[in-house]
């Protein structure tokens, strides 16, 4: 009987590969594990940006979502834990992120992303999708509407290069008491986009909260990711798995480096730890 009972999994550049499809090898590998042990993901995505994933392999545990901000029961189609930022911050990263840099930007509220209308043309760009996906939808974001809501996170999009990021994070600076911002580019692909949460949320906190949740000791726990949001994910689990695609700085920490995600990386910890 193995010593672990729960196996976490980032999602992009893990579980999925460059299709952004889960393969044959590593599918067939979590159903047969998942009778055994809970399997989560743990994704900067919100929940119903890959939800089809947890549907095509019939997960049943509880899921982590929004970079750690957001832990949903897909047996009941649930939130059962979710942390806000505050509403005056992100009031105010909103209206800078909008009129002050006219920056593409995506806001999270109860599992979709929603964007203002009058920048789609650059989140259209900073997709490469046109028509873009059904959990992406456009939304007027008047403060005074949003004053009424609340966002577990704010997405940066479009960040190409160093000097992109280092853009936002100096607009951020001001807000270094409430907000913590993680680069949510990985080793699957260059350039991407960057996710502000409360400052005490991070795939760390996420991560802890469901252990906490499912009484399953952080020591019991293998995590498996590729990129710098996942930082936090590996300092929390118990055996630390950096999938061979991962940024160089993750697999310094890990206790073990999987094969790249085009190789069936994950299928194969699975094959190591948990035959």
């Amino acid at each position: 009987m193995t010593k672990y009972k729960a196996l976490v999994l980032d999602v992009d550049g893990t579980l999925i590969n460059r299709s952004l499809e889960i393969s044959p090898k590593v599918k067939k590998a979590i159903l047969k594990i998942k009778k055994q042990i809970s399997v989560s993901l743990c994704s900067g995505r919100t929940y119903n940006s890959y939800i089809k994933y947890i549907d095509q392999l019939g997960l049943t545990s509880l899921q982590v979502s929004d970079a750690g901000a957001v832990i949903v029961d897909p047996q009941k189609d649930k939130i059962v834990y979710e942390k806000h930022l505050k509403k005056k911050v992100a009031l105010s990263l909103i209206k800078i992120l909008k009129n002050e840099l006219s920056w593409p930007f995506l806001v999270s509220i109860n599992n979709r992303y929603y964007f203002d209308s009058t920048l789609k043309k650059k989140i259209n760009q900073a997709f490469g999708l046109e028509p873009l996906p059904p959990h992406i939808q456009e939304a007027a974001f008047s403060l005074s509407e949003l004053t009424q809501l609340a966002t577990p996170k704010i997405t940066v999009m479009g960040c190409r290069d160093d000097k992109d990021y280092q853009v936002i994070e100096k607009m951020l600076e001001k807000f270094v008491e409430d907000i913590h911002f993680v680069r949510s580019v990985t080793g699957f692909h260059g350039g991407g986009s960057g996710d502000i949460t409360d400052k005490t949320v991070s795939k760390l906190s996420g991560l802890t909260k469901l252990s906490e949740l499912t009484k399953i000791p952080l020591a019991q726990t293998i995590v498996v990711g590729d990129g710098y949001n996942d930082f936090p994910l590996l300092l929390a689990g118990g055996l630390k798995i950096a999938m061979g695609n991962a940024v160089p700085d993750l697999k310094k920490i890990a206790d073990y480096i999987a094969p790249t995600v085009d190789e069936d990386g994950v299928a194969k910890v699975i094959e190591k730890f948990l035959s």
